[in-house]
């Protein structure tokens, strides 16, 4: 019951921002930083800090290494997609993130600073813990600086809560390299 009712606060909460961004979207602009139209495939190195809620000892998972997908349907909104790994060497433990991420979008000439939220699946194993996979969801904020029409740099934080059982629950930062198809 508690994924339902987080997954349908998230989506209307999203619906009301996307109402505003559709409006938003009426005159295109081709500035550098619209992806409208346009694929990415970035890399982002973070760091993560989990909340100990399964009395496993002080798992810090420390590094993180994410690939994801963005295509920009509008200027302002934009689907993500990403696979993330996480390790803590000291405690031998591994943690595999897929997610679906929405993003609402404001771009300003290079920068562009956004709001995200998603669902997605974890996959943990390790000596410190069993072996098990679970959903789970986030949301975050970040900002996307455009070196030019194909290269950004961002950097974003985003905090994932604990819906359920086996769910990992702490806080992300990263920053990473992009690169958009398409002109």
């Amino acid at each position: 019951m508690k994924i339902f009712k987080a997954t349908m606060i998230a989506l209307v909460i999203f619906g009301l921002f996307s109402s505003y961004a559709w409006s938003q979207d009426m005159a295109e602009e081709k500035t550098m930083a619209n992806i409208s139209g346009r694929l990415g495939i970035g890399y982002n190195y973070g760091w993560i800090d989990e909340k100990d809620n399964n009395n496993l000892g002080n798992i810090d998972l420390d590094l993180t290494h994410s690939i994801n997908l963005t295509y920009g349907f509008t200027k302002m909104i934009a689907l993500s997609i990403e696979g993330t790994y996480a390790s803590n060497y000291d405690y031998d433990n591994e943690w595999y993130m897929a997610f679906a991420d929405l993003q609402l979008r404001f771009p300003k000439e290079k920068w562009v600073p956004y709001i995200f939220a998603g669902i997605g699946s974890q996959n943990k194993h390790g000596d410190k813990m069993f072996d098990r996979q679970s959903f789970t969801a986030r949301a975050g904020l970040g900002v996307e600086y455009f070196l030019n029409k194909s290269w950004s740099l961002n950097l974003d934080g985003f905090w994932m809560p604990d819906i359920g059982d086996d769910t990992f629950e702490g806080w992300q930062v990263r920053g990473g390299v992009k690169y958009y198809f398409g002109s």
